[in-house]
């Protein structure tokens, strides 16, 4: 009972720090009132709906918005999937939004504030070597 769609996006190398993705997962996983996950869930149609990059590619990427539907949903399949699209096409309408920047940075912050005070070591050295072919050298 489970729905899942994909788009192919540029490769995140493309926007190393502007990070759109998560601009993008964060509007379409959002759960608040007027969201998709809301309408969905108002209507009995969904237990879980995640959004975000699921796929990198060297060239592209792909970003998959995963919707786990309720036995009602599962019946509704064409409906559900219509309203991803226009919440999708509503989204693309308004563009990018100044207080959605700002909710997820706060959200960031938050994040960075409560990480552990220092990765394990075997942790920190796998990701340090990834960061390496990942960002420019000046970046790393």
């Amino acid at each position: 009972r489970t729905l899942s769609v994909c788009w192919p996006l540029p490769p995140q190398s493309a926007h190393l720090f502007a990070k759109p993705e998560l601009y993008i997962s964060h509007v379409l996983g959002h759960e608040g009132e007027g969201s998709l996950h809301a309408v969905l869930n108002q209507m009995g149609w969904v237990d879980q709906l995640s959004a975000g990059p699921s796929q990198p590619f060297s060239d592209s990427q792909l970003f998959a918005v995963n919707i786990s539907l309720t036995p009602e949903g599962d019946s509704e399949r064409e409906k559900v999937l219509a309203l991803l699209f226009q919440y999708v096409d509503l989204v693309r309408s308004a563009g990018p939004q100044e207080a959605t920047f700002r909710e997820i940075a706060a959200l960031q912050e938050i994040e960075f504030a409560h990480k552990e005070d220092s990765p394990l070591p075997d942790d920190f050295a796998a990701s340090a070597a990834m960061a390496l072919f990942k960002y420019p050298p000046e970046e790393a």
